[in-house]
């Protein structure tokens, strides 16, 4: 959905890169990311003020936004190992969302679809 792509795109650009990022304020990045999700899911919360009246948000309350990265989940300094060759540490990439806007469904039978923002990863040494 248009608004659910939406969201993901502002979630990227205002709490997931400045967190790749080697800026001062990575610090305040990342405590704004872990104050909204819960490990890598982000649930849309109910709209304050005039924003309940919106349509468009009112569809997008309780889903889920998933942003699947390594270091939301293990922390910032773990590099997963290369499956293939077994000596080189695999080095996050583009994200679904930067490279076409793509996200993909996790179907659920208690709701609605739940988004996930992917990055693919590369090993530093086989390169695969």
């Amino acid at each position: 959905p248009k608004a659910m792509l939406a969201l993901a795109n502002a979630v990227n650009e205002l709490m997931v890169k400045p967190q790749d990022s080697r800026a001062r304020d990575k610090r305040k990045s990342c405590d704004s990311f872990a104050h909204w999700f819960d490990g890598m899911t982000f649930t849309v919360p109910a709209a304050p003020g005039q924003f309940a009246q919106n349509a468009m948000y009112h569809s997008l309350i309780g889903q889920k936004l998933l942003v699947v990265r390594w270091d939301t989940v293990c922390g910032d300094d773990y590099q997963p190992p290369c499956p293939y060759c077994n000596v080189g540490k695999l080095q996050m990439g583009r994200s679904s969302i930067g490279n076409g806007n793509r996200m993909f469904p996790i179907h659920r039978i208690d709701g609605p679809p739940a988004w996930c923002i992917t990055y693919s990863y590369k090993c530093q040494s086989c390169g695969a």
